[in-house]
This record gives structure tokens, C-alpha cells and sequence, in this order.
């Protein structure tokens, strides 16, 4: 009354919403005729909503409008930036979380963005982005270079019923397999490895072997009728290639590359990096392996470190290598160091691999032996490293090499992969 502010919302209990501090704001500010509440986890509210539920976008916007799908205090946000708002942020949650199989609503929602909200979007920061939409070009919504390279119709791996992983077109997809292409031919070309292209399905034995199971089973993929489990990497499946061998000292070391597609569910890290590329449950990785004499596995440690960080290197990425404290290590490794790269975008440091060295513990489990100088059989070491991963590698590419008008600069180690010098 103080300040001749009408106030028209409603409140959720279940949304979290701090209603009096939007009214305490909206009163500071004195720059909107009405306050909404606000609900920092937006994305629970349409969660309870969409769950199940066939309502339609407009329906669902309507709600989000009262319920404050904004940000406090801000004088940017007129009414017209208060619906560009809860448009980015109703696409974010319908397009981001597998629980909500309303892909109608997501599809109307997606059609309903017009010019006017991009601009408002931008301005205000929501990096919009991100869903894959990013102008209007000869009145047709078309795909972004930032960050996913998607178009809008296929941009989420769960619009189309699957779990959190990204579809990739054009420009964006040819990025992905250059990455891949390049990191298996620098191995190959530099450090005696030899590749091989393995199955993504394993007995739950091979699991055990390197030491995912039983700890990790509820991260793991499980085909029921079949007693498969989908790989979380490629280690699984190139560690098991040698299961009850017995190996001779004159043909190590054995150095072993491969190349798949990595299946995670990342059970326990519910609402952790949910959205985007951080934190997906099917991606791709180059996997390195490597059998070797007990007195020299550290030593392999070191290069397969500086293997890794050599790829790095030629991305021309800013990177960190952390040396693990006994506390943080897997159960399974000796030793291991994890590489992380800047992504100057999120403003944090991004892992992409670990680099790790087993000892004898999955030669063990495996049954991997060798024939010592000696003539005497003993276990083997094992080590394994990511080089690398794509998807961390992928955003924080971006977000390294993108220039200022948008387009994003291809570095002289990647070219011959992409025949381009930038993504434009």
C-alpha cells in the first residue's frame, strides 16, 4: 500500500517460493505494476506439473507467469521480460529432465519463441542459447553454433524418448567425430598403441574384473533378461580382452586404444549438472589401457598422464592435472591424477579424465598373468586413462574458442579433421 504496488501472486509450497522477499524487492524497486514470487528451483514446479500431465504450453506459462519464474529485484524485467523469462526457463525443464515424457508441451513451447523473447533473453543474459534457439532467420527458428550446434527439433536426447544425452547436426556433429578421429590417430601415430573396436555389452564377470561391480552397479545400465550391462567405458571391455591369460615378458608392454560410446547413470548425482553437456548418461570417449611389468608401471603412469595432457595441449585448452589424496581414490586404484580443463563459459574447472594405476588389483579379479625375466608367473599391472572424453571437451572448446561475433575459431591441430578453419 506504502507504495501503491498491487501484488498478484499465488504461492507453492512444494516450489519453495520466498514470497516476502519478492515483495520486499518489488517494493525497493517500484518498477512493475505487479510482483511475482519467486522460485529459484523453477525447474521442481514444472516437474510437479508435467510429471503427469497433458497440459498445454500456454496453460503451463500461465502458472509459471504467477508463480515468478524471475529473477529478484530486477528492473529489467517489465512484463514482456517476465514472459521471455518464463518461456527460457519452462523449454529449460521440459527439455532438460527425462522424468517429464510431455514432449507436446515442449514442442509447442518451442514454436511459441519469437523474436522478441530471443532479444529480451539476451539482454537479459538466459543464455537461451543453450536450448538450441537462438535467432530468427527468414522467419524460421534455426540451430545456434553455441553450445550444442542442435537443431530445434531434435537438441535433447530425451525429446525423442531416450535418456540425458545430446543429438548433435551439422557442423556440431562433425565437431564431435573430428574430436574422437583426432585423439585415436595421435595415440596411434605416437605412442605405440594398438586399437580395437569392442563390444558395449558385458557379462557381469568383465565388470568385476576392473572393479565397477559390485560397488558401482546402480551407475551402470543392466539388461535384465540377458544379465548384460551397457559399458561405462571402454577400460571394461579392453582389461577383459587378456581374462585368464598368461602373457610373455617379451611382448610387453601392451598398450590398448579403443574407441565407444560410454553409458553412465549417474545415480547418485540427482540434480547435480542435470542440464547440457556437463553431466550426460551417454557420451563418447577414447580410452587408452595399458599391461606392463610390475617395476615400471608408475613410470607408464607418467607418460599416459602426459599422453592425455598432450591432446590437451593441441586443443589449446587451459588445463589443471590433480594428483588424488587416498581418500578421493576408487577403491581399485593405487594412484590416479584427474585432468581438468577451464571452461571459461561456466567459470569452473571441468574433468576429463582420470589416469589411474591399478597395480595388481584387476589383474587379480581377472586372472591376467606374465611370465617374469625369471621364467616365474606373476600378476600384471594395469593402468587406464581417458584421451579423453568428448562432451566436457566439446563445451569448454566452445566456450574457449568462441570470438566475439559468434563464430569459433578451429585450432591447427583439428583442421585437417574438419577441413575448416572456424565454425561460423
Amino acid at each position: 500500500e506504502k507504495n501503491n504496488v498491487n501484488f498478484e501472486f499465488e504461492a507453492s509450497v512444494a516450489g519453495g517460493i520466498p514470497i516476502l522477499r519478492s515483495i520486499k524487492e518489488g517494493l525497493a524497486t517500484n518498477k512493475l505494476s505487479k510482483v511475482y514470487g519467486i522460485l529459484n528451483g523453477t525447474s521442481n514446479y514444472i516437474l510437479s506439473e508435467m510429471e503427469n500431465s497433458e497440459q498445454n504450453f500456454a496453460d503451463v506459462l500461465k502458472k509459471a507467469q504467477l508463480l515468478g519464474y524471475a529473477e529478484p529485484g530486477n528492473p529489467k524485467l517489465d512484463l514482456n521480460g517476465f514472459d521471455a523469462f518464463a518461456k527460457v526457463r519452462i523449454l529449460s525443464a521440459l527439455a532438460f529432465n527425462s522424468k517429464i515424457s510431455n514432449k507436446k508441451c515442449l514442442m509447442e513451447g518451442i514454436e511459441k519463441i519469437d523474436l522478441k523473447d530471443i532479444k529480451i533473453a539476451n539482454q537479459l543474459d538466459l543464455r537461451i542459447k543453450l536450448l538450441g534457439i537462438s535467432e530468427l532467420k527468414n522467419n524460421q527458428l534455426f540451430e545456434t553454433v553455441h553450445p550444442c550446434l542442435v537443431s530445434k527439433k531434435s537438441y535433447i536426447g530425451n525429446v525423442i524418448g531416450v535418456m540425458n544425452a545430446v543429438i548433435l547436426n551439422g557442423k556440431g556433429a562433425l565437431l564431435e567425430r573430428a574430436l574422437i578421429n583426432f585423439m585415436i590417430d595421435y595415440h596411434l601415430k605416437n605412442f605405440n598403441y594398438t586399437e580395437f573396436f569392442t563390444p558395449f555389452l558385458v557379462k557381469p564377470d568383465s565388470a568385476l574384473t576392473t572393479g565397477q561391480l559390485p560397488k558401482f552397479s546402480e551407475d551402470m545400465y543392466h539388461i535384465d533378461k540377458d544379465d548384460l550391462f551397457l559399458i561405462p567405458t571402454a577400460e571394461v571391455s579392453l582389461t577383459n580382452i587378456h581374462k585368464d591369460d598368461i602373457l610373455s615378458f617379451d611382448d610387453l608392454p601392451k598398450y590398448y586404444l579403443g574407441y565407444s560410446a560410454c553409458f553412465r547413470r549417474e545415480a547418485g548425482s540427482y540434480g547435480k549438472d542435470t542440464r547440457g553437456l556437463l553431466r550426460v548418461h551417454q557420451f563418447n570417449k577414447v580410452e587408452l589401457v595399458k599391461f606392463v611389468e610390475p617395476e615400471k608401471s608408475y613410470d607408464e603412469l607418467d607418460s599416459l598422464v602426459k599422453q592425455a595432457t598432450n591432446i590437451l595441449d593441441l586443443l589449446e585448452l587451459d588445463y589443471r592435472v590433480i594428483e588424488l589424496c587416498t581418500g578421493d581414490l576408487s577403491f581399485a586404484a593405487a594412484k590416479c591424477f584427474d585432468l581438468e580443463v577451464w571452461a571459461p563459459g561456466e567459470e569452473k574447472w571441468l574433468e576429463v579424465s582420470s589416469c589411474s594405476n591399478f597395480e595388481d588389483f584387476q589383474s587379480r579379479r581377472g586372472n591376467i598373468r606374465f611370465k617374469n625375466s625369471d621364467g616365474n608367473t606373476d600378476f600384471i599391472h594395469t593402468l587406464n586413462g581417458s584421451g579423453l572424453a568428448t562432451p566436457r571437451i566439446f563445451a569448454a572448446f566452445i566456450e574457449t574458442h568462441q570470438r566475439e561475433d559468434g563464430s569459433i575459431r578451429i585450432p591447427k591441430s583439428l583442421q585437417p579433421y574438419m577441413e575448416i578453419s572456424e565454425i561460423k
